[in-house]
């Protein structure tokens, strides 16, 4: 199944030169990984985004909460959820967004020196 809303080439390149996810696997947490990992894993992300996700958030995509709301359709807690948290997002996650590229473009590598047995 093709993505409806982003190119497959497009979130490549993104990862791939913009980003340069690659590095991430000149890291020492990642030195049993090869290229081959990397492109399995965005693969069953991909498949799983579009076989899954997709076709169960189609329907509340196709009625946006303030719509559902207005109308009166739909569980009213489901959408004022749904509200709230992108709200959230918007207000506290995205904007971090910059900085923690920033600090990955700067080498920062301390998530890359973490190991499970610490946790």
């Amino acid at each position: 199944m093709r993505n409806a809303l982003l190119d497959d080439r497009g979130v490549d390149f993104l990862l791939d030169e913009v980003l340069d996810a690659p590095a991430l696997l000149r890291l020492p947490y990642f030195a049993a990984h090869g290229r081959e990992t990397f492109s399995a894993y965005l693969d069953l992300c991909r498949r799983f985004a579009r076989e899954v996700l997709f076709p169960a958030y189609r329907p509340m995509d196709e009625a946006p909460p303030r719509e559902g709301l207005a109308a009166g359709r739909g569980p009213e807690a489901f959408y004022r959820g749904k509200l709230a948290a992108a709200q959230y997002w918007i207000r506290t996650e995205l904007p971090r967004v910059a900085a923690l590229a920033a600090l990955c473009a700067e080498g920062e590598d301390s998530y890359g020196r973490m190991r499970p047995e610490w946790f």
